[in-house]
């Protein structure tokens, strides 16, 4: 070296020397000022993971940011930390992109790793240099904190963490339920049903459920088997899958008795059904529900109401009732509708008639054992009475005609003074067609007084004429 410095001109080494005292001057400092951006980031796989899953997290470097010729990256030494309650660590991957390096997890149980990794000829771009393994052991939250102690460029040997970013982590656990199965069922079917009803049902861990029974009318409720025994109340935790069965117990049956009857003229009404499932006919369970129908009147009579039934006050033919826990009788009523004569003219208006002739007018049973024809006579209005001749049924009275009226109509008919038992012999006497106007005309005024007056009065009327 001495003597290279020797064969120099003076003038030579004067121009080495001020290079030399350049460069100590100036120490270490570039040539040039660095430039650009370098990211790193810690990202999970899921974020929202669920207690019992599994995640990774992935550790990058980007130097594509970076300015030649500082944009290769050299060398590496990084942090990670976690909430070891929420992650546990399960493993890595080894430093990755072509870095030699060392993963240190001697302290991985309280949340802490370190890593390193350098690489001679340096790598370029978005570099994934290290991936980690953690079951999800806890609820709750936890950061993935990423940070670095070194960080340098290949070549240069810049430090580049003065422009670099670190992006941390984060995981979010969420609270999972475990739901668990409740089966229930009935033995017999038919014998009623539960609250849940019969079927699977899902609860979360820890619900209690109280199961009900409710038997159909016909039965009750015996005992429980499987989650619940007895059969007192049944209450299920519902800590695992479970099963319950309700068990119900035929009553003995009771049937009662339903009488079908009537009153006044008519026919009993007819019920559907004639009887509850194995019950005898013309017997019901409680709560059957029972069609009444078939109710015809006599001839001259209407319905005027029911007794025993759910619409006591319908005059319809058909009603129903509801079986009640006691033998019952349901029975329709009959009353009478017939038409009376009435003789002569309107009483209330004072009108009179010189012909006696009858009129008609409807009335109920009531009215018809009760009501008395009006007579005109002598043109003032009077109403007559008579005690009527009793029937089954029937009671009143008859109307009477003035003896000044009958002896009109007899002298009308050409009869004698003889009673209107006689007139009627008479007939026979008359020609047959002058017999049979004036039997027509009699009839036409007794028939409707032997509507009233019933059987009886038809047999008095029969001894009449077979006397003659």
């Amino acid at each position: 070296m001495r003597s290279l410095l020797r064969g120099l001109g003076r003038r030579h080494r004067m121009s080495i020397a001020l290079f030399v005292l350049i460069g100590l001057t100036m120490g270490g400092a570039p040539l040039y000022a660095q430039s650009g951006t370098a990211t790193s980031s810690a990202i999970p796989s899921n974020a929202t993971p669920g207690i019992g899953e599994q995640i990774e997290v992935d550790v990058s470097i980007d130097v594509t940011g970076l300015d030649a010729p500082d944009d290769a990256l050299g060398s590496f030494t990084g942090t990670l930390d976690w909430d070891p309650a929420v992650l546990a660590y399960a493993g890595n991957s080894g430093v990755l992109a072509g870095f030699s390096g060392v993963v240190n997890d001697a302290q991985v149980s309280s949340g802490h790793l370190t890593f390193n990794g350098a690489k001679a000829t340096g790598a370029t771009g978005n570099l994934m240099v290290l991936s980690i393994t953690f079951d999800v052991v806890g609820a709750g939250s936890t950061d993935l904190d990423l940070e670095y102690s070194a960080m340098s460029a290949a070549y240069t040997f810049r430090d580049l963490l003065p422009l670099l970013t670190v992006t941390d982590g984060h995981v979010q656990v969420a609270i999972l339920v475990q739901y668990y199965s409740l089966t229930v069922a009935v033995d017999p079917i038919e014998g009623g049903a539960t609250v849940p009803g019969v079927g699977v049902h899902a609860y979360p861990q820890g619900t209690v459920v109280d199961v009900t029974p409710v038997p159909d009318a016909r039965y009750e409720f015996d005992h429980w088997s499987g989650a619940c025994t007895g059969s007192g109340v049944c209450q299920v935790t519902m800590n695992a899958d479970r099963a319950v069965t309700a068990y119900f117990a035929e009553l003995p049956l009771t049937c009662f008795v339903l009488t079908l009857d009537h009153t006044g003229q008519g026919s009993d009404p007819v019920a559907d059904p004639a009887n509850s499932m194995d019950c005898p006919t013309g017997r019901y369970v409680e709560g059957e529900t029972i069609n009444l129908s078939g109710a015809v009147p006599g001839p001259g009579w209407r319905i005027s109401g029911w007794t025993g039934t759910s619409h006591d006050d319908a005059t319809t033919a058909t009603n129903w009732l509801t079986m009640p826990a006691s033998d019952d009788t349901a029975s329709v009523v009959y009353e009478l509708s017939v038409y009376l004569p009435i003789v002569g003219g309107d009483v209330a208006s004072g009108e009179t008639k010189s012909d006696p002739s009858p009129t008609w007018e409807e009335t109920s049973e009531e009215e018809a054992t009760t009501a008395e024809p009006t007579v005109m006579e002598g043109g003032e209005a009077i109403a007559p009475s008579q005690p009527g001749l009793g029937s089954e049924g029937v009671s009143g009275t008859l109307p009477k005609a003035s003896t000044e009226q009958l002896a009109g109509e007899r002298d009308s008919m050409g009869g004698s003074e003889s009673s209107g038992e006689d007139d009627l012999m008479d007939v026979s006497n008359d020609s047959p067609v002058e017999g049979s106007s004036r039997v027509a005309e009699k009839l036409a005024y007794v028939l409707p007084i032997l509507l009233v007056l019933g059987l009886p009065a038809f047999h008095i009327l029969k001894n009449v004429v077979k006397s003659k």
